[in-house]
């Protein structure tokens, strides 16, 4: 983590690549034979913005394990090939301001693909399983939040870029005398986006601090108008009185004369990202499993995406006022546009044989998503409460 004043960047990348060349041969006997490409990246800045506030985070991971046309990899045991491409992004701006405008900027870029490909006229041979996984995990937040005090303008602006694909692919000759798997995954710890300003927030004035003062007094002073004793009587309504004077005095003294100023905040939050997995039998691949055979696609994204600003009339919260002819105003925009896809396919010509299950599975889900029969459930509860509210 990087934490500066002002102004923050950080750029960061990280590359793990396996190759098999052509025409090698590796044999694991009485063992597995297991090639894996790591690639984790982080960038993560936070800014401490004292009228101004820019934060700037990139982070690159690609992993990539392929084995060339012609090569031979058998293993007594297993086979593995992994590619596992991990990003982490994390962008915020903290903004703090008494002058007249405050200005918060946050800006993130991640990228990350993890690749696995066995070319044509290569083969992987196991005594035991063959798994062929690529698998993109991403983590991703970029933020802006700021406390703006007697501002006349604020603006807070975040925008973000992620993009993250996984891809297995098999054009060779795959043997095996127990599973086959073939898999390829996206998975999205955490993709947010979020800005939020608040201009002049309410504060215990003077004369809110006065009136509370004043209120405390006033049920002392009528409990003891109230009393059987004469003089307590008497000093209570003394105090009751003097109290109202001053409520008069202080309490609803006229709002100053308008000046025509305005002031008001406005945050923008924009998020772009993409999430493939992509796991493919190609049309000159060949897979033989005594057990079963698995191709498997899997995109999962939990987007977030909020803009929030917020412009307090007075600064009086016992008894706020807008000054006549006085503008405020608050304006907020928020745009997400979230592409996820997974595909699993098995290409015309590719010849697969299993002596177990054949499953090819694609799976696309974004996490806040309501399915129609939970949404239908929630619209039933919602309408029967709503009738035992109204009592029907």
């Amino acid at each position: 983590m990087q934490a500066r004043m002002f102004i923050s960047t950080q750029i960061s990348s990280a590359t793990a690549r396996v190759d098999v060349a052509e025409g090698v041969v590796i044999k694991a006997v009485g063992g597995s034979a297991v090639l894996d490409a790591d690639a984790d990246s982080k960038a993560a800045t936070y800014t401490l913005g004292i009228v101004i506030g820019v934060n700037y985070a990139k982070s690159e991971s690609d992993a990539t394990v392929s084995v060339s046309s012609g090569a031979d990899i058998s293993a007594d045991h297993d086979v593995v090939l992994s590619a596992d491409s991990i990003n982490a992004v994390s962008s915020k701006v903290k903004l703090f301001s008494t002058l007249k405008v405050g200005l918060g900027v946050a800006i993130a870029e991640s990228y990350q693909h993890a690749t696995v490909t066995v070319a044509e006229d290569a083969v992987l041979a196991a005594g035991g399983d063959v798994n062929i996984q690529a698998l993109s995990d991403k983590s991703y937040a970029v933020g802006v939040s700021g406390l703006l005090r007697k501002p006349k303008f604020g603006l807070g602006l975040t925008f973000g870029v992620a993009e993250s694909t996984a891809d297995a692919i098999i054009n060779g000759r795959v043997l095996a005398d127990g599973n086959v798997r073939i898999a390829a995954e996206t998975l999205t710890l955490e993709n947010s986006s979020s800005v939020a300003l608040e201009m002049d927030p309410p504060r215990q004035s003077q004369n809110a601090l006065l009136g509370m003062a004043a209120f405390s007094a006033a049920r002392s002073g009528l409990s003891a108008a109230n009393s059987d004793s004469e003089d307590a009587s008497a000093s209570g309504q003394e105090a009751l009185a003097a109290l109202w004077g001053v409520a008069k005095l202080n309490l609803f003294k006229p709002s100053p004369a308008a000046d025509g100023s305005s002031k008001g905040a406005i945050t923008a939050a924009v998020a772009l990202s993409s999430n493939t997995a992509t796991a493919t039998v190609g049309s000159t691949a060949q897979v033989d499993a005594d057990g079963s055979v698995t191709v498997s696609a899997i995109a999962v994204d939990e987007p977030k995406t909020s803009a929030l600003a917020t412009t307090n009339v007075s600064n009086d919260v016992m008894s706020p006022k807008l000054t006549q002819g006085e503008l405020s105003y608050a304006v907020t925009l928020s745009y997400a546009e979230h592409a996820n896809a997974s595909h699993a396919t098995i290409d015309s010509g590719a010849v697969v044989n299993a002596g177990g299950l054949v499953d090819v599975r694609a799976r696309t889900r974004l996490l806040h998503d309501v399915s129609a029969a939970e949404a239908w459930r929630f619209s039933d509860g919602a309408i029967a409460g709503l009738s035992t509210v109204l009592g029907a």
